[in-house]
Parts: structure tokens; sequence; C-alpha cells
């Protein structure tokens, strides 16, 4: 056998013999509000005592057991009607030791070690305090570049996902725009909402809808609405996890893509990548030859 052979038959044997990694798939899925904070109560939720806090765990429930028999595992930050502080900021108008604080330092301790193969959604449902007629669903992601705010700090850590909230609401949003069937109110980044820009991994904020619209609203509390808008959160979860992450020889992330010959044409240009991780399985699919092998003529 010659050597050129040799050396693709060991690229080849790599290729076909993925090793399996210790990472974990890993969804912290957040209704947000809960207890004694329940989110708007739009647009009859004062008379009837059904707020936004009730709809979005009604989602994150029916979310959750959709995703139970799948190869994610699923953590929520409340199973039930409660807060996690007796206010959001304290006397210094500081969030230390507040609701929020709580909530995503727990979100963060589920996935720790595990952060780059995890993802963070948090469940809402939308208010306008001008416009009763306003409708339809938006998603929101961080990106602390092009709007940083010094007023709203966020996790050094999170920095490292901006690319990957992007992915993440790109895959989520038009799922719930066509399963929802809903008005398209499009992807936002220029919001700083504490959780997203706290979160210690991928992040999305969504909003199912408009509870101060009376039609909508009406919609939002059917157990039909809630099941699709679970449903489309669960595929586009899925189909996130269904990439090819490119990585350096610390296991440093240095590109991601949706199929794997992109990943491979992407590694043949770029020198210092040296492996592919499947995200879906949880393997390395292709690591390339030490320098050794391949300087050989």
């Amino acid at each position: 056998m010659s050597i050129k052979r040799g050396v693709l038959l060991v690229c080849i044997v790599i290729f076909l013999c993925p090793v399996k990694s210790y990472a974990e798939k890993i969804v912290v899925i957040d209704p947000g509000h809960g207890g004694i904070f329940s989110g708007t109560c739009g647009y009859s939720g004062n008379q009837t005592g059904y707020c936004e806090k009730d709809a979005n765990l009604s989602v994150a429930l029916i979310l959750q057991n959709l995703l139970s028999n799948s190869d994610i595992d699923v953590y929520l930050t409340r199973t039930t009607d409660t807060e996690f502080s007796p206010y959001l900021h304290n006397k210094e108008g500081e969030s230390i030791g507040g609701d929020l604080e709580i909530r995503i330092n727990k979100a963060n301790e589920y996935v720790q070690g595990e952060n780059d193969n995890s993802i963070f959604i948090s469940i809402h449902h939308n208010a306008n305090s001008t416009n009763p007629f306003i409708r339809g669903i938006e998603t929101y992601y961080y990106d602390g570049l092009n709007h940083f705010n010094p007023k709203w700090p966020h996790d050094p850590m999170q920095l490292t996902y901006l690319g990957d909230n992007l992915r993440l609401a790109q895959t989520i949003h038009p799922r719930l725009v066509n399963f929802l069937g809903l008005p398209n109110r499009k992807i936002h980044n220029d919001e700083s909402f504490y959780v997203i820009r706290n979160a210690q991994m991928p992040a999305v904020l969504v909003e199912l809808g408009y509870m101060i619209n009376r039609n909508e609203e009406k919609i939002i509390k059917t157990k039909e609405f809630q099941q699709k808008a679970a449903e489309a959160l669960a595929e586009g979860i899925k189909r996130y996890f269904q990439a090819y992450d490119v990585l350096d020889n610390n296991n440093q992330k240095i590109a991601t893509f949706d199929e794997f010959t992109s990943a491979l044409i992407f590694m043949g240009l770029v020198e210092e990548s040296v492996k592919i991780f499947n995200k879906d399985t949880q393997e390395f699919v292709f690591e390339r030859p030490s320098s050794e092998v391949l300087s050989v003529n």
C-alpha cells in the first residue's frame, strides 16, 4: 500500500469511527414571571386571574413533556406558580438577590460544564400599553457587541455565544410563526433582557403573542395554541442541535455549520481547525491527521 493511500485510509477510518464524547445536550426552559410577578394580565386577566405567568408555565410544561422522550436533558427554572425572590431589584436598584438573578443562576447551574451543548429558552407573552390591537410573534436574542449598554452589564461568558444566539433565534422563530399562524413581528437583538444577557449558554426569549389584544388573548389561553407553541419550540430546539462544530486543537469552537460537507470544506481552508463535532449525536466525526502524517510524500 502506498503512503498516500495509507493517509487517505487514516482519514476514512477517522471519519467512519466517531468518538463519543461525554457531553450532553441540555435545554433549560424558563417560564417567565411567576408567583407575585404575574407579568402582563392582558385584556381580561385582572378579572379572570389568568395572567402571563400562567400561559408561560402551561407552554413550558407541554414543551418539557414533548422533549421527555428525546435525547435532550430538560430542566425548568420553575414548575409551579412561584417566584424566586420577593423583589426584582433591591433598595439600591440592583438585581442582586432579586428574582431574575436567582432565576438565571439556577439555569446556569443546570448546565455547568456543558455550556457549549446547552440552550436557554425563556417563554413569555407580550403586552403594549398604547395599542390594544397589536398582534404577533417576536423573538429576542442578545447582541452584546452592537447593542451593549453599560447600564445593563452581561455575563462575560455570554459574549462567546453571540453567533449561537442568532442561530438559535433563526431556527426557532420561523417555526413559531408557521405553527401558530400569527403575524411575524421578527427577530430582535436590540433589547438587553436580564436573563438572556446573563445566560452562560446560547439563549433566546420568545414572545408568543399579545395578551393585551382581546382576540389574541383568547387564542393564547387555549390548550390547542399552547400545544402548537410547544411543538414549534420542540422542533426548533431539535433542529438547532442538528449542526456541526469545527474545533481547534484546544477544543475551542471556530465555526458551526448545518451540513457536514460545509464543515469539512471549511476545515480544509482553515489551518487551525482540527476536529468536527456532531452536536446532535454528541460525537467527534472527523479529526485532521497529525501534521507528521500529512507531511509525508
